[in-house]
């Protein structure tokens, strides 16, 4: 967070995700902030970041299935354990 955003706040671990995939492997750590973040606030790189918008949960499992061709495969995987894990955490 703090490379990227130049934000400093607490984190948490929730959530190991592992991919096996003929094609792909990878292993990703989730982790989620101890307290909600304005965007507003991030300071972001626009030589790698040009439009920012936030969803919540559930309206990125809804584009998911909607469009299912627009995220790649790891995303998925890793966005539905994450999911698991959050609606764990409520």
């Amino acid at each position: 967070m703090e490379e990227e955003g130049k934000l400093t706040t607490a984190i948490e671990l929730i959530a190991t995700s592992k991919l096996d995939l003929p094609e792909e492997k990878a292993i990703a750590k989730i982790f989620l902030t101890q307290k909600e973040i304005d965007s507003n606030t991030l300071q972001l790189d626009s030589s790698e970041i040009q439009y920012l918008q936030a969803f919540d949960v559930e309206e990125i499992a809804n584009m998911i299935q909607e469009q299912p061709q627009e995220f790649a495969p790891t995303f998925i995987r890793h966005f539905f354990c994450f999911r698991e894990a959050y609606r764990k955490k409520l």
